[in-house]
């Protein structure tokens, strides 16, 4: 049974070069990726160090050949899966993956396995897998790309606890993906892009397929999940000119959904304090401040507020301006 996500849990966010996320298209299971995150999980507090202080986690693996990781088998799956999560990790280990870089302002690839396993031939309840990982490929994992001032650029940040919330391999490769954007309100990505970033099957680059095996399984999960997120409504795929399909998403982050849920508090705080609102008034027009965004309704009621005195239906006025300059 995969534990609960509340969302009081302990956040394990892990902030991660982007150019990390090239390895989901070579993870090919919902074990493999489970061991992915773990991974990270493990590697968090060199990835901070070199994140926070340029050189300073890379300063942390000097003089180290090889990280040593220890993963307990129930941290991945019941006991009941066992032998199909050692079958994971030897596959993992074979598995010849590929990470475009930046060094020394020069684009680099890198070229192997990410890891060599040792794991018992029958696993138990109390087993432990050990990872050894060369420190090449460690720093690859902390290897931020700096901007002209020194500071961390193209960086992600992720909630590893999606491995506890679902066990639905696309929806936590989405997840992982949609966390490069965190940053954007919209994406708008080549799908043929998108799937094989995904490491998708090419059926899936048939629009209909995408929204039916990909969209439509994720969206309430990830939203749900309360971290980063699409609005499965208005997302579209459409055809360019040059033939080739294009997948728009309109994002959302718990930050932002935090930002947006205080500003509409302060909307209605404005509403009843200077316009004389009552609870049914402003439920009478919650459409309208759900659709619109809520700095603009702020605006457009500091712009009512000027001369509002003079008025003698002060609520009546500040419907009729409102539906009038938001209702579409």
């Amino acid at each position: 049974m995969i534990a609960k996500v509340t969302e009081n849990r302990r956040k394990s966010l892990v902030v991660t070069p982007n150019h990390v996320m090239d390895l989901l298209s070579f993870v090919d299971s919902t074990y493999q990726l489970h061991i992915f995150l773990l991974i990270l999980e493990n590697l968090k507090g060199f990835a901070q160090k070199e994140f926070n202080n340029h050189l300073s986690g890379q300063r942390s693996l000097f003089g180290e050949e090889v990280i040593v990781m220890q993963i307990a088998l129930s941290e991945i799956s019941n006991a009941s899966e066992y032998r199909d999560v050692k079958k994971a990790f030897l596959n993992m280990s074979k598995i010849h993956c590929e990470i475009k870089y930046d060094e020394s302002n020069e684009r680099k690839i890198w070229s192997g396995s990410l890891f060599s396993v040792s794991i018992p031939v029958v696993p138990n309840y109390s087993s432990f897998v050990k990872i050894r990982m060369d420190v090449v490929v460690a720093k690859l994992f902390i290897n931020f790309r700096r901007n002209q001032n020194r500071l961390p650029a193209y960086y992600s940040k992720l909630d590893t606890n999606i491995r506890l919330f679902t066990r639905t391999k696309n929806t936590i490769k989405l997840y992982l993906y949609l966390s490069l954007w965190r940053s954007k309100s919209q994406i708008n990505v080549k799908l043929d892009d998108l799937c094989l970033s995904m490491g998708l099957p090419k059926a899936y680059r048939i629009p209909s397929n995408f929204k039916k095996h990909i969209l439509e399984p994720a969206r309430e999960v990830l939203k749900k999940f309360n971290d980063v997120w699409f609005d499965f409504d208005r997302s579209s795929i459409h055809k360019s000119k040059e033939g080739s399909y294009h997948l728009r998403l309109k994002l959302t982050t718990r930050e932002k959904s935090e930002a947006e849920r205080m500003k509409a508090e302060q909307i209605e705080n404005i509403l009843r304090l200077h316009f004389g609102f009552h609870s049914a008034d402003i439920k009478e027009m919650e459409a309208i401040i759900r659709s619109t965004p809520k700095d603009q309704f702020i605006d457009k009621l500091l712009y009512l507020s000027h001369g509002i005195d003079k008025v003698q239906n002060k609520v009546s006025y500040v419907k009729k301006s409102l539906i009038n300059r938001f209702q579409t």
